[in-house]
């Protein structure tokens, strides 16, 4: 245990022998207990329903009060309902085990565990290490304690590291197995660049002994447990809830709706479309669910100006959520734009949230109150409420002291269902934001093991825990015939026509239109450069290229070396061109996508690093868009084809779909064209694209 001394603070607690025995056989028996709730829904069910006060007649206080609160709450839950709590316990509690262990096999990854299984040279080469770090700054014993390390010149300085993640550091050894022997720091990455790397302690450390004593720290990537202890929150949330809300929840009751009541101030910017669909979602009664395309202003228009509709035309207090801080930023720029800034209460921490946006936060907008009647006093006034999933799991006591009548949940097709199905109770009504064919939550699992195999559940559309909540409903709604209840954004104004006809075509069931306003959509491309070479003359006048590239497994299939000098060298032919244009060149001008993190490294050691151009993984860039984008797909082998496309339910490509969507003006497609042309939609795609030998 770690004590507070400033001195030989590592200490053994408890000091008896036998006493660590038994702390060892508790700490072994909850390993046990979570490895047989990822089993199966089966024994998940025997657990939960052994929790009973007769089975722990010895447990006494807190824990016995708890324990007789479950045993009546599980009591009134039917048997659909504790087979959905049993099929999503089992869930959380697989992904959480593969979290810490991961998974065997050669393309799967050792979670947590890589710490001591894999070694230094194995975890630069998935680019998941930053070593031989030199501590020149030590800000540890103060009240935000933090480190700063440059690097040194062994250092591996690629990495897939981004600000604001979570890591592990520790002394550096030569000895792979000394990092079970050294103690070890949680820190979150405040900043990073190509000479120096900054990190925010979770603790203060008054003794600094430690960082005297070693030249070299590493740092790796770490695991939080608060995301599954949230999915679990979630959970006994909505199992604790009235009864018609669970019913609503699982889609075994009919959503009702108020009839229309008319707005005032709609702006005359907005179309039709927008206008009547702000209308709808203003009068819902139970729950409504907007389906938004891509570029469809789903955050620009529509959730500001419903939000701007509430607060003036209703009593009503909102809250505003999405799953990343990102999209909390986004939510909270939209508003701010609407006029809405003073009346926002933004939960979270400042570490997370954009600079922006951090003089509306919860703590800072209270600074000056010196007791809690004031601070309920300005609670009570509040009427706009903007956070992450997770930090209003972290303030759930807001719901005893405050009744909130909307809530409006941002992105919720990229939110599993145990995230988000408990906080939706403690509303009277919710408006779920989202777009089931782009993709969904990350989940570690297999398909095979996150299906459900109870019949009850799966005869009303419960079939699969890694299906978002906002999909289930979707088509649960589209089976019942409850039409009332979902509307489609159909105008999009992001995608120039070429582009979006391939997306409309192939994704979205030809239920995307322009929005006939914007010239730019339709308008040809025509740029000028009298001295480019004669292979680059498509970057000129085409909207989607393709070139054809060559396998390349000299370092490994997640890397492909020629296609990353083409991306430079398609970049620096790009500026030149904008220059000769006088296009002026900004961060969303230029945007590349490729599947792996060693490629992203990869590009990034050869691109001028001084560009503002971002380089990541389809999965970061979703919810972003660029003038142009390069798609780097480093297709190396057959085999890639299986995680390269992920695959709906209803046949679609999420991935290549948000790849294509994210694009404004221009596509470029890198790609071995003997492996793709064995998925039907790239083939689709190559033969739609003009084909340049580069």
């Amino acid at each position: 245990f770690y004590s507070s001394l400033n001195e030989d603070c590592l200490k053994y607690a408890p000091v008896s022998r036998a006493q660590q025995y038994e702390l060892m056989k508790v700490r072994n028996d909850i390993m046990l207990m979570d490895h047989a709730l990822a089993l199966s829904p089966d024994m998940a069910q025997k657990i939960i329903s052994f929790l009973k006060q007769n089975n722990f007649e010895s447990v006494k206080g807190f824990a016995q009060t708890d324990l007789v609160s479950y045993e009546a709450i599980y009591s009134t839950l039917d048997h659909v309902e504790k087979s959905y709590l049993s099929n999503f316990v089992s869930f959380i509690a697989r992904e959480q085990v593969i979290a810490k262990v991961g998974e065997y096999g050669s393309e799967k990854t050792n979670g947590l565990a890589a710490l001591w299984l894999e070694s230094i040279d194995e975890k630069k080469e998935r680019f998941a290490i930053l070593n031989y770090m030199q501590l020149i700054h030590n800000y540890a014993d103060q009240i935000i304690p933090t480190l700063v390390f440059q690097y040194s010149e062994i250092s591996a300085k690629l990495s897939n590291f981004r600000v604001g993640d979570i890591a592990v550091l520790y002394p550096h050894s030569f000895n792979p197995n000394e990092i079970m022997r050294h103690q070890i720091f949680k820190a979150t990455i405040v900043e990073l660049d190509d000479q120096k790397v900054k990190v925010k302690l979770r603790h203060s450390q008054k003794n600094q002994n430690i960082f005297r004593q070693y030249d070299y720290w590493n740092l790796e990537q770490d695991v939080l447990d608060s995301s599954f202890r949230h999915m679990y929150k979630n959970l006994h949330l909505f199992t604790s809830s009235d009864a018609e809300k669970r019913k609503l929840i699982l889609g075994r009751k009919r959503p009702e709706i108020f009839k229309s009541q008319p707005l005032i101030n709609l702006p005359t910017k907005l179309t039709n479309e927008q206008k009547n669909i702000i209308q709808k979602l203003f009068a819902c009664k139970d729950y409504m669910l907007l389906w938004g395309p891509p570029g469809t202003g789903k955050t620009s228009e529509i959730l500001k100006n419903l939000s701007l509709q509430l607060l003036e035309n209703t009593k009503e207090r909102i809250m505003l959520l999405a799953y990343t801080n990102r999209a909390v930023d986004e939510i909270c720029q939209a508003l701010i734009e609407g006029g809405m800034q003073n009346e926002l209460v933004r939960i979270g921490s400042s570490l997370s949230v954009g600079d922006d946006y951090k003089d509306i936060l919860l703590q800072n907008k209270i600074k000056g109150l010196s007791s809690r009647k004031d601070i309920k006093s300005y609670l009570d006034q509040s009427r706009i409420f903007v956070s992450t999933l997770s930090s209003l799991l972290g303030k759930t006591e807001l719901f005893s002291l405050l009744e909130f009548n909307t809530v409006i949940v941002d992105e919720a097709s990229q939110i599993l269902e145990p995230m988000l199905c408990g906080v939706l109770t403690q509303f009277n009504r919710f408006i779920l934001i989202g777009d089931h064919k782009q993709l969904p939550a990350v989940v570690a699992q297999n398909k095979v093991e996150s299906v459900i195999k109870n019949e009850e559940l799966r005869s009303i559309g419960i079939d699969d825990t890694r299906t978002s909540l906002f999909e289930r409903l979707y088509l649960q709604c589209k089976q019942n015939d409850w039409y009332h209840a979902t509307e489609l954004l159909s105008m999009q104004g992001r995608m120039h026509d070429e582009i979006m006809q391939f997306a409309n075509t192939h994704f979205y069931e030809k239920n995307l239109k322009n929005i006939p306003t914007l010239d730019r959509l339709t308008a040809p491309l025509s740029r000028v450069y009298p001295d480019v070479d004669i292979k680059y003359q498509a970057l000129l006048t085409k909207r989607m290229i393709y070139i054809d590239t060559p396998t390349d497994l000299q370092y490994n299939y997640k890397t492909n070396d020629y296609e990353a000098h083409k991306v430079n060298e398609l970049i620096n032919t790009l500026i030149t061109i904008y220059e000769q244009n006088g296009i002026a060149l900004h961060k969303d001008s230029i945007g590349v996508i490729t599947p792996y993190k060693a490629q992203i490294a990869k590009i990034k050691s050869i691109i001028d690093k001084s560009l503002p151009i971002t380089i990541d993984t389809v999965e970061r860039f979703q919810g972003g868009a660029k003038d142009i984008i390069i798609l780097s797909l480093c297709t190396n082998r057959y085999s890639q084809l299986n995680t390269l496309v992920s695959t709906s339910s209803e046949g679609v490509d999420r991935k290549l779909n948000v790849a294509i969507t994210r694009t404004r003006e221009q596509l470029i497609v890198l790609g071995n064209r003997e492996i793709l042309s064995r998925n039907d939609t790239y083939l689709k795609l190559i033969e739609r694209c003009v084909e340049a030998e580069y």
